[in-house]
């Protein structure tokens, strides 16, 4: 009985085994792409790129990688390296949406890069409207992956085009919904508005991506601080907002390390960030998860932790 029971013992310990492993390696492969979509929303297409090769270590057909990588070819104009990613992505998917529009994309000149740094000096001058004329020129009624993309919306919406903006937003979401980088984008656009700020509020708890979730908070704390009507809400006004939403149970973990809200002239700021690929620094705080007062005070920012 003994010597059957040492065999089945041994096969469960090596499926056990074997299944963490693989466990771990889709979390690591996750954490990698959502590393690789900050990155490159910030324009940092060459460490967005080191993280997609890594990915291709653990899994040589993830596609998600594959369509990085070859943007970066395109980019960079290495027509070798584009052939070989296209192809591969062919082999795997041929119908693959992606693969259209990264032949389709635009290498953007340095006449371009001049235009786009112009757009952002207009933005941050309030003319949105001249700005974004910059934009449709250079890349037309849609923008590519990537810095510019935000800057792109944001200047639109403030120039009028919101509902197409959202509208588009909305379709690169739903396309990807694993980046959720176009969800904060669309998330926060809605927020702006009242009739939508709810549903925007919605869309930034639902965001989870290490990338981006210090961004959606921030964006929340400070859509929040609009709907009760200061910059320094008092307790009951932000419990007002809160009540409508599903994170009253889970603010202490939602503000834990909450960053600075950046200015709400988002159009702007974001134009200027695109030609300067600069980030916000975050603040620390991190309220007690059994303190209800504590929690009030970091979603007020009246915090002195």
């Amino acid at each position: 009985m003994t010597t059957l029971i040492r065999p089945i013992l041994s096969a469960a310990l090596l499926l056990a085994t074997c299944s963490a492993a693989a466990a771990q390696s889709r979390e690591g492969v996750d954490i990698l792409l959502s590393k690789a979509r900050s990155l490159e929303a910030r324009g940092r297409m060459d460490l967005a790129a080191q993280n997609w090769n890594q990915v291709l270590l653990v899994n040589p057909n993830q596609t998600e990688a594959l369509e990085g990588l070859a943007r970066h070819a395109k980019q960079n104009g290495d027509a070798e390296a584009l052939r070989r990613y296209v192809e591969r992505l062919r082999n795997i998917d041929r119908d693959n949406p992606a693969i259209d529009a990264i032949e389709k994309a635009r290498v953007l000149t340095p006449q371009d890069l001049k235009l786009l740094d112009d757009a952002g000096r207009l933005a941050a001058q309030q003319k949105p409207g001249d700005a974004m004329a910059i934009y449709r020129r250079v890349f037309g009624d849609m923008p590519p992956p990537g810095k510019w993309a935000e800057a792109f919306y944001e200047t639109e919406a403030s120039a009028g085009g919101r509902d197409h903006a959202i509208a588009q937003l909305r379709e690169r979401s739903s396309r990807d919904p694993a980046n959720e980088v176009y969800r904060l984008w669309l998330a926060r656009l809605l927020t702006y508005d009242p009739a939508t700020r709810q549903e925007g509020l919605g869309l930034l708890e639902s965001i989870r991506d290490p990338g981006v979730v210090d961004q959606a908070r921030a964006a929340w704390r400070q859509a929040a601080s609009s709907a009760a009507g200061s910059s320094r809400p008092s307790a009951s006004a932000i419990f007002s907002v809160m009540a409508k939403t599903r994170w009253v149970e889970a603010m202490s973990k939602v503000f834990s390390g909450v960053t600075k809200p950046r200015s709400t002239a988002r159009a702007a700021s974001i134009s200027s960030e695109a030609s300067t690929t600069s980030t916000s620094p975050g603040i620390g705080i991190r309220p007690s998860t059994g303190s209800r007062e504590a929690v009030f005070a970091v979603a007020s920012g009246n915090s002195s932790t």
